[in-house]
Order: C-alpha cells, then structure tokens, then sequence
C-alpha cells in the first residue's frame, strides 16, 4: 500500500508521516496517470516545516519517488501592499493580497455618508467608470455602508484575478468619483485561489497571511460525510500559471527489486 507522505529527516523514510491525497482521502493510493493534483499538507504546517515529499509503500519501507523542498525555496505566499486613504474618511492598513482573487483589508474605514460607493477594480493605475465592482465582505454589490476600523476579506468577481487589474479602491458609481485607491504592483507573486485550484473555499484563518503558523504535530480531521459534499460542490479548476514553481518532480526509484513497479511519478504543481 503507497501513500503519499512528508517528512523533515535527512532522508525521505518510515519516520515521515502521511499527507492525504487529493480527495481528503487517506485510504492507499490509487493509479495516475499524468494527473495535476492539489494536495494539502497536515494543518499547522507550511513547505518550511518539510524537507521530502514522496511515495511511501509501508508494506516494503520503500520509497517510490521523494522531491526534495529547497530550505531557501521561494513559493508564491501572500503579499501586503499600500493601504487605502482617501476622502469619506477611506482608510486602511496595508491591503494583503492573499491569493490571486482574495483581498484581506485590515482597519477599513468610510464614513457611509455617499449614496453609492463600491469597491471597484479595473486596468490601469486609476479608477475609471469602466472599471468593475467588487461585492462587499458579505456578498453584496450594494451600496457601501459605514466601516469603522473593520478587518474584511474581499474576493474578486468571476473569473477575475489580480493580475487583470492594476488598482483597487473605493468608488462612487452614481458621481464617478474616486474616494481612495491603491495601485497593484505589476507582478505579485501569490498563490492560486482555492477556486482556481477546483477546491471547496474554507473559512480563511490568520495563519494563512502569515509566515510563521503555530506548529505541531499534523492533524487532518475532515469526516467522511464533510469529504463527500466537499467533492460533490467542487466548481471546475481553471489554468494556473503562478510566478514561482516548484523546479523539480518526483522521480521513480526501485531501490527493493522484490517491489513491482510503484505508481506512475505524479509531480507537484
């Protein structure tokens, strides 16, 4: 039975531990063949907590395939950028880009007095009445009410991303005017959104904006019946092409010849 597993020893081996596979599943892997899969590594860890990734049969202590994670790997992560400020009282702390559709906007501020402000988005480095609004942190497009000092998580319409706008900020549709915005570095290197990557969104945790997640030993605790409507719901994947890939796949090995071929090498997006 090979599962896929994770380890931070000096060589890939039986001390590692089991990540589940693609599926939230831990059952014994099944066959691939040229398959691009998402796999979440245990809660509370990140590519700096492991050292190898690789296929692990328990039954012969063997190693199908290992990638090593460089220490020094440079992966696409969130990224904070200028806050807002501006007039109605628009500010805000520095704006994180937490992936290529999600905005989290710490300390928000307006003073709701405009009769129709949105938050907006469109090319170039200002706002035009060209641009395309983005629904509030509650999922609606309406009007803007007052915020005073409000963390908000901000998630971009469609299939729109970060790298199709070059500016983000606060706009009075019915008087065209900008009330504050921020312009977007021109290249961000963060990582895909959960939809870009076909997965089910989950609540978004602090630890997902940081560098330093508490660590532990792993827990993945995810009932089968949660699984089961988390596959059932997953929108379709759409193409990812991020700044910083991973430069190295997985690479068969036969180091016990009493072993039949393992899977087919499946490499890490």
């Amino acid at each position: 039975a090979a599962y896929f597993y994770g380890s931070n020893g000096k060589q890939p081996g039986i001390n590692g531990y089991r990540i589940r596979d693609e599926k939230a599943s831990t059952n014994p892997l099944k066959r691939y063949r040229n398959e691009h899969l998402t796999i979440t590594l245990p809660e509370g860890l990140t590519l700096h907590d492991i050292k190898w990734f690789y296929v692990w049969c328990e039954d012969f202590s063997v190693s199908f395939g290992d990638v090593k994670i460089p220490h020094n790997l440079d992966y696409p992560k969130p990224q904070k950028i200028d806050g807002l400020s501006g007039i109605h009282g628009v500010s805000s702390e520095n704006i994180v880009v937490v992936d290529a559709q999600t905005l989290l906007i710490p300390g928000f501020s307006y003073d709701g007095e405009a009769p129709d402000a949105k938050f907006w988005v469109g090319a170039g480095d200002k706002p035009t009445p060209q641009g395309i609004k983005v629904a509030d942190e509650n999922g609606k497009e309406g009007p803007l009410r007052r915020y005073d000092h409000k963390t908000i998580v901000l998630t971009l319409p469609g299939d729109l991303t970060i790298f199709d706008i070059g500016h983000f900020g606060v706009w009075c549709e019915a008087f065209t005017v900008d009330f504050g915005h921020v312009t977007l570095p021109s290249v961000l290197s963060v990582p895909p959104s959960l939809k870009m990557l076909g997965v089910l969104p989950q609540k978004l945790k602090t630890s997902a904006v940081t560098d330093n997640p508490t660590a532990g030993q792993p827990q993945q605790q995810t009932t089968t019946a949660a699984r089961e409507t988390a596959t059932a719901q997953q929108p379709p994947a759409t193409t990812y092409k991020p700044f910083s890939r991973l430069p190295v796949r997985l690479q068969p090995q036969h180091r016990n010849p009493t072993v039949g071929a393992g899977p087919t090498p499946t490499r890490i997006l």
